[in-house]
């Protein structure tokens, strides 16, 4: 029971405020987590999340969500399904930097996010490309 007073105080909390990025709001979505190499998948529902003013998912609010839920996220890469390339995308590896995000709009309307975790070892050549391409 200790576990989720610790869970149910830290929803309370506000995601990193330091993002970088302007004025953040809050939303709720449904997360869909899945590990890359397990048969490991869990779904975490009426979670709150950071946006920029754009309406943009900043992945640190994201990573706060699941590090205080137990997950060790050192080593790992994060991806999330895209909704209008239809796999996965790879948007952030550990250390998770302040700027990084999810458009708004390539996640399914319905609020589900999707998310895979990568251990390095395992992840496809393609994600590493796309992930060290992108612009800082």
């Amino acid at each position: 029971m200790r576990n989720m007073w610790k869970v149910d105080s830290a929803r309370q909390l506000c995601a990193p405020a330091n993002t970088g990025l302007g004025e953040t709001h809050q939303a709720r979505f449904i997360i869909e987590l899945e590990s890359q190499g397990t048969d490991f998948h869990t779904v975490f529902k009426n979670q709150m999340i950071s946006l920029t003013a754009k309406k943009e998912l900043l992945v640190n609010s994201i990573m706060h969500i699941l590090e205080v839920r137990g997950f060790i996220l050192r080593e790992q890469v994060i991806s999330y399904f895209s909704r209008k390339s239809k796999s996965y995308v790879a948007v952030a590896k550990y250390p998770f930097p302040t700027d990084a995000i999810i458009p708004g709009d390539d996640i399914d309307s319905n609020g589900r996010l999707t998310l895979k975790i990568w251990p390095q070892e395992h992840l496809p050549e393609s994600l590493i490309f796309d992930l060290d391409c992108q612009p800082r």
